[in-house]
């Protein structure tokens, strides 16, 4: 007796993809997919990481705290008081 009907292919390739471009187009979607599913992880994260740091201004006895995502600065009374130089300022143009 000889191989099961079931298993003879009376048409050989007849099944298969004749140009590789649906593959191709399937490959680029799932490549797009996951730089789109790492992108938003990735703003996930900052979000989280700017929700767990905090933001915002803070009044401090020393001076201002702005803090962002990024980092703080920090500007101290002195250097926000008006009419007067500091050395972080530097020589103003016109200024002796």
């Amino acid at each position: 007796m000889g191989p099961a009907p079931e298993l003879i292919d009376p048409y050989p390739g007849a099944m298969s993809d004749p140009v590789p471009g649906p593959r191709l187009v399937t490959a680029v979607e799932n490549i797009v997919m996951v730089v789109l599913a790492v992108g938003l992880l990735s703003v996930a994260g900052a979000v989280l990481v700017t929700i767990w740091r905090g933001i915002g201004v803070e009044l401090r006895p020393d001076g201002l705290v702005d803090r962002n995502p990024f980092g703080k600065v920090a500007f101290p009374w002195d250097a926000l008081a008006p009419g007067t130089r500091s050395p972080a300022r530097g020589r103003q143009r016109g200024s002796p």
